[in-house]
Order: structure tokens, then sequence, then C-alpha cells
């Protein structure tokens, strides 16, 4: 303090208004019990539970043929995320189109930040895990055959996968002989592991070396959402019956039995079942379970019901643009004129503070608020 200043007061000293006790302990847990009880109370009444994990060793059991045919086309490359483009492939291998928009095209601007070879990631080093490797010698004659080769024992396998009868029948499954070469030891050996669990387990290992945790479900959620014809399951929820529209024509559910996961060709119209991530039915916010579902994601995904998003090849890009074109306005909240001034007009905050304001209309009334001079 410099020399001749006068002293310092503190304006407490000098209050003469109104005074009330208060324990801000007591307020902290009893606030944090108000938001406890609420969370719970809203979880039970409007939440959106997702069903249980599907794993691997379902579909193998239930749908083998289903899981059978989906393991031939990661074998072959010709898979959805086989042919996905970036982040898993190099644009040119992509069969489908890339989300752009004039020169607007992130995702060929990341590129492969994923890399992804479906024969080697699903099939060839989960096999290579079993011990003894039963498939060794079958995975060596395949990848040393020629292209030609491998596509008339693809071919020859389709063919007798198509004739094999759709029954569950344990860890094995019986595909009619025929001269598709190893492709008879890599199926039968790969449908063992998977409803022994064991390719469940060898997909979740996390494929960066640097993550010391093994629960990366990347690998089998494509695997999964590669799949042909969708799977069965016990889905009785609610008192109701699931619905088994995305069963294959012939295909026959067991008693109490229904689609259990989504997969990219399922078109059924029931959101509890499947389907009920598409684009045009609200995607992630319809979710499964109870209304009003993930109603925060509805700023993102309400792009998806017209216009580009509804009909462009490059919706998922345009639904992003729009969304972080809507939020702008809300980052920059408290420099553009008119909307930061809406609490000031509205005086919403005099509701917010009316106890505070009671009190400074009672002191005024009272002759307080004046320092003593």
């Amino acid at each position: 303090m410099s020399r001749g200043a006068p002293a310092w007061k503190s304006s407490d000293v000098a209050w003469r208004g109104g005074r009330r006790p208060y324990d801000l302990v007591r307020e902290v847990i009893i606030s944090f019990a108000i938001v406890l009880g609420l969370a719970v109370i809203l979880a039970i009444v409007v939440a959106s539970p997702d069903p249980q994990a599907v794993t691997l060793q379902q579909w193998a059991t239930q749908s083998p043929k289903d899981f059978l045919g989906t393991t031939l086309r990661e074998v072959t490359y010709t898979s959805l995320s086989a042919q996905y483009g970036p982040p898993y492939e190099p644009a040119s291998q992509q069969t489908g189109n890339l989300q752009q928009i004039g020169f607007i095209s992130p995702e060929k601007w990341v590129g492969v930040d994923f890399p992804l070879n479906t024969f080697q990631d699903y099939v060839a080093k989960p096999l290579g895990e079993v011990p003894g490797n039963p498939a060794g010698p079958a995975l060596q004659q395949w990848e040393g055959a020629s292209s030609s080769q491998q596509k008339t024992w693809a071919n020859a396998y389709a063919t007798a996968l198509g004739q094999a009868p759709d029954t569950f029948s344990g860890n094995r499954y019986a595909v009619p002989a025929g001269g598709y070469g190893p492709l008879a030891a890599i199926m039968t050996t790969q449908y063992q592991l998977a409803v022994s669990g064991g390719l469940d387990n060898a997909l979740r290992q996390n494929t960066d070396t640097q993550v010391w945790f093994n629960d990366d479900y990347t690998l089998a959620e494509l695997y999964l959402g590669d799949s042909g014809n969708g799977g069965l399951g016990n889905v009785v929820k609610f008192g109701r019956q699931a619905d088994a529209s995305c069963l294959v024509p012939g295909q026959t559910a067991a008693p109490g039995q229904g689609c259990w996961y989504y997969n990219q060709a399922v078109t059924n119209t029931a959101p509890r079942y499947a389907g009920y991530l598409a684009g045009d039915t609200w995607g992630i916010t319809n979710e499964v379970g109870n209304f009003p579902g993930a109603w925060w994601l509805v700023p993102y995904t309400v792009w998806y019901q017209f216009g580009w998003g509804a009909n462009a090849s490059f919706a998922d890009l345009w639904a992003m643009i729009a969304t972080a074109l809507v939020s702008l306005p809300f980052l920059f909240l408290p420099w553009i004129p008119g909307l930061r001034d809406i609490p000031k007009l509205t005086r919403v905050y005099r509701i917010m503070w009316r106890d505070y304001y009671k009190l400074v209309e009672a002191e005024k009334s009272a002759g307080w608020g004046k320092h003593a001079s």
C-alpha cells in the first residue's frame, strides 16, 4: 500500500442490508440427491436401452448359412467393408461413392488411417491363433493360388453353400462336398472358432499396439455389418413377439426368436428389430427401446429426412456440414448483436434471481442499501 493512501475497508463492514445463513455443503448434498433421483426416474421412464450386445458366436450358431456366406465374401474381398474405401482402404478401391461436395471431401483428405484386409484380419490372423493352426496348410494353399483359381473355388463353395440346409447344428455345419479346394478347411475351422467364442476374443484384441486395453470392437462390428440377410435370436421384449421379416425365403425362426442384429442389407421397417439405424428412419436417434430415444442427436439426424440428406450420395457429409452451420451461431453468441441481447430483453434473469431482487426491493423500501459515511 502506498504511503498516504486511505486505509482499505471491507465492503461487508459497511453493509447494512439483510443477511441469512448459507450452508454450501448442505446445498451441494441436496442438489446431488435431487439430480441423482431425477436421473434414475428419467432413465426408467424415457430411456432408450439398447439390446444386449450381439456376438459372433450367436451369429454363427443361430444363422450358420449367413455367417459362412459373409465369411466367404471377406475371404474374396467382395464384402462391404472390403470395398468401403477410406478410412479402411484407398479411395480407388471403393466401389460406392465418396462423401464429397465439390472440393470438400474430408474422407479423401484423411485417407486410410485404419488399414483393413478382410481376409487377413477376419480369417487368417484369428485362425493362426488356434492351437496347432489346423487351417494353416489350407491358408497357405489359398494365398499361393492364382486369382482365377481362387475365384473358381469361391464360386464352387458359394454354390454348395446355397444348397446347404439352413439349420442350427451346433459347432459343425454340413456344406455339400464340392471342388472348392482349401476353402473346405478354412470355412469349417472359421465356423468352429466362431461357435466356440474364440473368434469374438480374437477380433476384440486391439490392433493398435500402443493402446493397452483389448476391447476394440471395430473388426467385429464391421464383420457383422457385412452380413447379407440377418440372424436369429431371442428378442422378446416388453411383452412383444420378435419380428422375423429379416429371414431369408424358406427360413423358419425358432419359437420366440427373430432378428437380433442390424446389418446393411435388412430392409425391415420395424425400428425395434432391424433397419433402425437408417438415416431416413432417424438413425441413431431412434435407437432401440423407449420413446424418445437419443433426442439430443436430433440437430444432426434431422438433415437425413429431406433434400440432400435423404437422396444424395453425399448425405453424411451434408448432414455434418449442416449441423456445423447451425451450431456456429451458438458458438459466437456473445458477439452477435440481437441474439446476445435476448436475456436482457426478456429479463429472464429476474426470474432466476427473483429472491435477490425481492431482497433489494425490500431494502430500498426500508431505506437500506447505502454505505455508512
